[in-house]
């Protein structure tokens, strides 16, 4: 198996090591962060059925918007801190003998722009995957999960609202 040559998609002389793992340990931290929907999820759940046992009344769940409130500011953090990064590649050629002019004189149009975006937009193209990975995971939670009984009556127009990133009611 070849192995990523990682120099290319960093500044010339910069060691990514402590970069990699600030920017996994953010996109796991992230997604822990999520599970804070099927938390407030059961514990929504539990509460209508414990309700329901005790009056006899039919509520509904809360909408799927109000759910999944800042579950993931995890990912827009991450995301952030990659923008930072991206930054700090290219502030890195003007230290000491990291020419930002050599940079850009070389043959390669995008070599500066590869080596300062590269990992940052990869990193940020990962925190949206992952994002909408679990939006869509946590959709169906919602909708297939919940009894029938207790789905809020707009269920399906706020989980699809929610998911292409309308205004939800």
């Amino acid at each position: 198996m070849m192995k990523l040559d990682r120099t290319r998609y960093f500044p010339v002389g910069y060691e990514p090591e402590q970069e990699l793992q600030w920017t996994l340990f953010g996109l796991i931290a992230s997604t822990l962060c999520s599970l804070i929907f099927p938390v407030r999820y059961f514990q929504e759940l539990q509460n209508l059925y414990r309700y329901e046992q005790k009056t006899g009344e039919i509520i509904s769940i809360a909408s799927f918007p109000e759910l999944i409130r800042f579950c993931f500011v995890g990912f827009w953090i991450t995301a952030l801190l990659l923008l930072i990064f991206a930054a700090f590649h290219y502030f890195y050629h003007f230290q000491g003998s990291h020419s930002i002019y050599l940079m850009r004189r070389l043959p390669g149009r995008w070599e500066l722009a590869r080596r300062c975006l590269a990992f940052p937009l990869a990193g940020i193209a990962a925190c949206a995957l992952a994002a909408g990975l679990l939006l869509v995971i946590y959709a169906a939670i919602y909708v297939f999960v919940t009894p029938e009984r207790f789905l809020h009556p707009s269920y399906g127009g706020s989980v699809w609202r929610s998911l292409i990133g309308g205004p939800v009611v």
